[in-house]
């Protein structure tokens, strides 16, 4: 992963994707190959660092970035329903 990262390879394959009305999506699309190894694609590795392997263990980024989201986005709703319930636009 450190040598994608570094090379930009990984980085620059995340992209954001329309999943229906008003959702959005975000990750490595499957389209995207491996330049060291065409016939790998990025979001494999990517699953591969995230959950490991029988020989690999894992090493989550995905998860890791996710629950921050989740922690900052209710301390933010949580600040703004406060607010609300105070009489503060």
């Amino acid at each position: 992963m450190r040598k994608l990262i570094e090379h930009t390879s990984y980085v620059n394959a995340i992209k954001v994707v329309p999943m229906g009305p008003n959702q959005w999506g975000v990750g490595v699309l499957r389209t995207d190959v491996d330049p060291n190894n065409p016939e790998r694609n990025l979001a494999q590795i990517g699953l591969f660092h995230e959950y490991g392997t029988k020989n690999m263990p894992a090493r989550p980024h995905w998860r890791v970035e996710y629950q921050n989201f989740q922690r900052e986005l209710n301390s933010a709703m949580t600040a703004y329903m406060r607010g609300r319930t105070q009489g503060k636009p």
